[in-house]
């Protein structure tokens, strides 16, 4: 019984070494990059976030692609153009094509 009980012991600090190691080799990996470019008339505009294990694209594309339309808002309001309605304007125009988007992504 007493060697059963070490033999247990000595299985779960293994495991439990292993389990260690493959969180080490994860947090190591860098996280793939996406950025997601808005181009138009005016010039070019970025939003980027780290893709992270798990994340799915089309809702990171989809998250970045907001925040590139809240700079290009940002931006015409800055340059006292008129930016009421601006966000939803922006990704209407994204998805009608009148103004250019794409997502790329590198490393991990």
């Amino acid at each position: 019984m007493e060697t059963r009980r070490r033999y247990l012991f000595a299985l779960s600090l293994a495991l439990a070494f292993a389990g260690a190691c493959d969180e080490k080799k994860e947090a190591a990996a860098p996280a793939e990059t996406c950025r997601y470019e808005l181009r138009d008339g005016r010039g070019s505009h970025l939003a980027e976030a780290p893709l992270s294990p798990g994340t799915n694209r089309a809702d990171l594309e989809k998250r970045l692609r907001t925040e590139a339309c809240e700079k290009r808002c940002a931006a015409e309001e800055q340059a006292g153009r008129g930016s009421e309605g601006c966000p939803a304007r922006c990704l209407v125009d994204l998805d009608s094509g009148e103004l250019g988007g794409r997502m790329s992504c590198s490393g991990g």
